[in-house]
């Protein structure tokens, strides 16, 4: 990463109520902060998981659901497209129905976030200009 900025982003689980999985708020809490502040990145981004449990989908499962699911999807999302996809089938065969299934559930979940004004659009805020460095030149 010569000549290229770094940020080093943490999100802290202060409290838990051992049912709901924090991945998926911490990358949007994450994605949240950064475009309330000064730092340049390419956000935003939006998070999702979706399961099939017991044949119907679930959107962002419980622990409990996720250990029945035989297809769980984390699915993370930016304007300019897909940016991390996580599938887990456990022990079964992939289904590549169910995978296509997943993927527009996901798609279509975010897109409806976005929509309700839960992601922020490019450019709302606006950010001071860095001054781009090479560290420890």
């Amino acid at each position: 990463m010569a000549g290229r900025p770094c940020a080093q982003l943490s999100v802290n689980l202060l409290s838990a109520d051992g049912q709901i999985m924090p991945d998926v708020l911490a990358i949007n809490a994450a994605s949240a902060a950064l475009m309330a502040s000064d730092i340049p990145w390419a956000g935003p981004v939006a998070a999702v998981r979706v399961a099939r449990v017991d044949g119907q989908w679930r959107v962002n499962p419980t622990f409990a659901e996720v250990d029945r699911a035989s297809l769980q999807l984390l699915y993370v999302h930016s304007a300019a497209g897909p940016r991390l996809v996580e599938l887990d089938s456990g022990r079964s065969a992939l289904d590549g129905a169910a995978v296509v299934d997943a993927l527009a559930l996901a798609t279509a979940e975010v897109r409806d976030g976005e929509r309700g004004g839960l992601a922020v659009a490019p450019g709302t805020i606006l950010k001071r200009s860095a001054a781009l460095t090479r560290p420890f030149a």
